[in-house]
């Protein structure tokens, strides 16, 4: 099992080794390291133990079919120079989670980052570890405001106040070593390789964001998805591109 969100506590099941002369080996395609995500289509992200998913495989008709996935993908199209837009990366739990009383498992909770904005010079990016400074904003699924960098008490479309924190320009947070809570923990993993200057969008999924709770206080909802636009003010106090 390995972590493929950075800071974020995510874990995924890997291939530890390829068997010679295997029909994984002979196809060239499956190497250590890689995600096992479904078997005949049924998910195997959600369950993070070996014996778990060993017996899913095992379980599974035949002939079987399994998708695996790239697990440094996510991080590398998010890098200076990728070429890539759009980022996404399935995240655990899958939500709301399976009980005895609803044993189905809610759909899969995907973790979206979009580069809306790159500038002409972007060859250096964010890293963990770095203090970033951002302006930003959240909103919800319909459009409605819900929090934002500049915002202290506004309204939203229907005029309800919304709180914000504290009227503040700019926000400063280090990348990947944030006080639990403090932040969006989806920050953490969409904001590497950003460029000063740079704006991204992120869709965040309900299991990193407000989960069943939601928010009365910024009139979010249970299990509401949020959208957030970051734009990277300056890296380590440093607001020239690099």
């Amino acid at each position: 099992a390995r972590s493929t969100l950075g800071a974020l506590p995510s874990v995924r099941v890997a291939v530890r080794r390829v068997v010679p002369d295997s029909a994984a080996a002979r196809s060239g395609l499956v190497r250590p390291g890689m995600i096992l995500v479904s078997a005949n289509g049924a998910t195997l992200e959600d369950r993070p133990t070996v014996a778990a998913v060993a017996a899913a495989i095992s379980d599974a008709a035949r002939p079987l079919t399994l998708v695996l996935r790239d697990p440094d993908a996510f991080s590398a199209q998010l890098e200076p120079g990728s070429g890539a837009q759009v980022a996404q990366t399935t995240v655990l739990p899958s939500y709301p989670p399976a009980t005895a009383a609803s044993p189905q498992r809610g759909p899969p909770q995907v973790l979206a980052v979009r580069k809306a904005r790159v500038p002409e010079i972007c060859g250096e990016g964010a890293k963990v570890g770095d203090l970033l400074e951002v302006r930003y904003e959240g909103r919800l699924e319909d459009g409605r405001l819900f929090d934002g960098s500049e915002l202290s008490f506004g309204e939203d479309q229907g005029g309800q106040q919304i709180p914000g924190r504290a009227g503040d320009a700019t926000l400063y947070f280090v990348l990947g070593m944030q006080p639990n809570g403090q932040f969006p923990i989806a920050w953490d993993a969409a904001m590497p390789g950003a460029c000063v200057g740079e704006v991204r969008t992120v869709k965040v999924p309900p299991v990193l964001g407000f989960q069943d709770k939601g928010s009365k206080r910024r009139g979010v909802p249970p299990y509401a998805t949020l959208f957030y636009t970051l734009q990277l003010v300056s890296i380590n106090g440093v607001a020239l591109p690099r």
